[in-house]
């Protein structure tokens, strides 16, 4: 058997069996072989493309390649052939719905209610400190002014405290828990807001990662009526502290609290932001969400969450948004249920806005009815998406714009 380089680190073990015959031709020093050969064995099991592409070269030219070398060669190609053209097709129609849907979202953003981005100036986010907000900090069971004690805020007079856990203070009143050292509790330090450097103070309410937060603040910031030259600063809440140590990270001074008792005095923040929220807590709840963050704030309140009014039309037609019916989202809500619900929290002057009309189908978040809970993805094949024209209104957004000032006058 000639000797054989191996690229690769294949073995050319020859198959058992009786020996075959070869004649081997000579070569001349120093001249180049016509072709690049390896053993029989590789021939009849890969081929010659592949012997090639895994670059095993011999010195000696390569006898025919045997009939089952040349019939499996036939069926690899035929089966790459068969692979490469449903690709093709994958991708022509990829393209095609690309296309469609970057039309929809073309004509979506003409009929789009927002501010345009271009007649906004965008956000200086500014880093903020416990000490700063400790300033706005409250008890949320009593209310008293909070005071730091080590690794703990201290209730001012020293009844009780709340953990600071990777500088993240938990205030939710179930974690509060009595001083047991006896020490009476410091002095709360507040800063007169004079004092303070000019910039505009944001609660984001579920603040999660705080991703969102800079896009609404550029896109709103006309809306929510602040001055974009003036820095913001942003404090976060939200129940979940892996989410809050990723807000720090993005710029916002997190606290893990409870939005329905936020531990703030009165109108300790300009704005308040709220968005992809109240789909995740039961009404009655959600009701004390508004009341709370329409206490803590002074000028305006910014609200947005997915739109449920379409659901039955939608599922008369065998489709739905995907989040429809996902576990995380117990409240429903209905442009009509907002109306309520901010009626019940206090407010009496305001418009809900339905944003981001969806004209077809072809939405990728709109799936088949009987497609999987809690997840965007079907199996197209197991679930079929009717292709449907939409002949009632379909949005996908909700968007009320709440002014605080004008309900204060």
């Amino acid at each position: 058997m000639a000797r054989v380089r191996r690229g690769i680190g294949l073995r050319a073990n020859p198959r058992p069996g009786p020996a075959r015959s070869r004649s081997i031709p000579s070569v001349r020093p120093g001249v180049q072989p016509d072709v690049e050969v390896v053993p029989a064995v590789l021939l009849d099991h890969f081929g010659v493309g592949f012997a090639r592409a895994a670059n095993l070269v011999c010195s000696v030219p390569s006898p025919p390649p045997s009939s089952r070398a040349m019939g499996l060669r036939t069926r690899v190609k035929k089966q790459v052939s068969r692979g490469l053209r449903t690709l093709g097709r994958f991708l022509t129609n990829a393209g095609e719905r690309l296309s469609q849907e970057g039309a929809a979202a073309i004509a979506t953003d003409a009929r789009h209610v927002d501010t345009p981005r271009s007649e906004n100036r965008a956000i200086d986010l500014v880093p903020i400190t416990l000490d700063d907000v400790l300033a706005l900090l409250v008890d949320p069971e009593s209310r008293q002014p909070l005071a730091r004690a080590g690794d703990a805020l201290r209730v001012s007079g020293g009844a009780r405290e709340y953990p600071i856990v990777a500088e993240v203070p938990w205030l939710m009143s179930k974690l509060g828990r009595p001083v047991v050292d006896g020490a009476p509790g410091a002095s709360a330090s507040h800063v007169a807001r004079s004092a303070r450097p000019a910039r505009t103070l944001v609660l984001d309410v579920g603040t999660k990662t705080g991703k969102h937060l800079r896009g609404v603040l550029d896109e709103q910031s006309k809306v929510l009526r602040f001055d974009p030259s003036i820095p913001c600063a942003v404090v976060g809440i939200d129940l979940h502290q892996d989410r809050l140590l990723g807000a720090r990270a993005n710029g916002i001074f997190a606290v893990r609290a409870d939005a329905s008792r936020m531990p703030f005095h009165d109108g300790a923040f300009d704005i308040a932001v709220i968005t992809e929220l109240l789909e995740h807590v039961p009404r009655e709840l959600a009701v004390h969400v508004l009341r709370e963050a329409r206490r803590v704030t002074r000028r305006s309140i910014f609200i947005q969450n997915p739109d449920f009014t379409a659901e039955e039309y939608l599922r008369t037609a065998g489709l739905k948004f995907a989040w429809m019916d996902w576990k995380v989202h117990p409240h429903h809500v209905t442009a009509d249920g907002m109306r309520t619900i901010l009626e019940e929290a206090g407010f009496s002057s305001f418009e809900v806005e339905q944003i981001r009309p969806v004209a077809d189908s072809s939405h990728s978040e709109i799936v088949p009815i009987d497609a999987p809970t809690d997840t965007l993805v079907f199996d197209a094949a197991i679930h079929s998406k009717r292709s449907v024209m939409f002949d009632q209104p379909v949005f996908e957004k909700l968007r009320v714009v709440l002014d605080i000032e004008r309900h204060a006058r």
